[in-house]
């Protein structure tokens, strides 16, 4: 949604590159709450890596952990993490 907000800009109408650019307090601000969240999705994982017998649990964190697709892909297990999050928001 923000992204949609971006490209309403003028000044991206202007300069398109700004698109990719976080230049504005708002835009900063974005970009830290959404890394805020990839690092305690990041932190759960490692913390379930570290227990021992996680591959008894039944929850999506740790099926993700015991999938062969996923084994040593940890940005693509919070990808998955956080997609189901905003699903279930």
């Amino acid at each position: 949604m923000a992204f949609a907000f971006r490209l309403a800009r003028t000044e991206v109408a202007w300069i398109p590159y700004l698109l990719y650019a976080y230049y504005s307090k708002h835009d900063k601000e974005i970009l830290k709450n959404a890394e805020t969240v990839r690092n305690f999705a990041r932190n759960l994982l490692n913390q379930r890596r570290n227990e021992k017998g996680y591959e008894n649990h039944h929850d999506l964190l740790s099926i993700l952990l015991s999938d062969e697709v996923f084994k040593d892909k940890d940005e693509e297990i919070i990808d998955e993490c956080i997609t189901f999050f905003i699903a279930g928001s």
